[in-house]
């Protein structure tokens, strides 16, 4: 990912992985992807310019999704503060029921969007890997593509589940439980940290074969 000071400024993945109890792990248990170190693979030399073309259109979808975690993490923080103030001065305009319904309506929009984004970037990783297994003559050379690519699905896969960490953050809030709500923004911090060096390790291994 480019876009990792964000993620890097979090603060120790340690301590995170302590507030929900287990270390992080950079590639999704469902899908554990085998990329041992690997001799140069060979890829056709008419595929070489789109393969880099593509190759880059993965890591700009990349940056944007991660662009648009940010943003709605930063939504939910900013609202899970008007809560605690709600909570804390009753009496101010701002009704703590009018904050439960707006965060019960940003939850649904949310879910939406989450599903559509991710079915996008699934879609996009299914065509890569349709299009440029072709261009690799040997089952070796075919294995280790399969394998980048595994990675980067899985860290699209890690990018969708701490979204809807964030999706939960707003349901939380809609039942005003402000405790809950700032457990899942921490688990939504976890999972961008997994996914970073699962989709990076993908992308290296891409960037090898042009």
């Amino acid at each position: 990912m480019k876009a990792k000071s964000t993620v890097r400024m979090i603060g120790c993945v340690a301590l995170l992985a302590g507030l929900v109890g287990g270390p992080v792990s950079p590639v999704n248990a469902e899908s554990t992807v085998s990329l041992k170190k690997q001799k140069q693979v060979q890829i056709d030399k008419t595929c070489r310019k789109s393969f880099r073309l593509r190759s880059g259109e993965l890591q700009l979808t990349m940056d944007a999704t991660l662009a648009t975690w940010e943003g709605a993490k930063r939504s939910a923080e900013a609202a899970i503060a008007d809560m605690k103030d709600a909570l804390a001065n009753p009496e101010q305009s701002v009704s703590i029921d009018a904050l439960k319904q707006g965060a019960l309506l940003q939850g649904r929009s949310m879910a939406a969007s989450i599903e559509e984004e991710g079915a996008r970037n699934v879609q996009e990783v299914k065509s890569f890997k349709k299009r440029f297994t072709k261009c690799f003559s040997t089952p070796k050379d075919k294995q280790a593509f399969d394998d980048a690519v595994a990675a980067v699905r899985a860290g699209f896969r890690e990018m969708k589940d701490a979204k809807w960490r964030i999706h939960a953050v707003w349901l939380e809030l809609s039942a005003a439980n402000v405790s809950k709500a700032e457990e899942e923004i921490q688990k939504t911090l976890v999972d961008v940290i997994a996914a970073e060096p699962t989709f990076d390790m993908g992308m290296n291994r891409l960037g090898k074969m042009d």
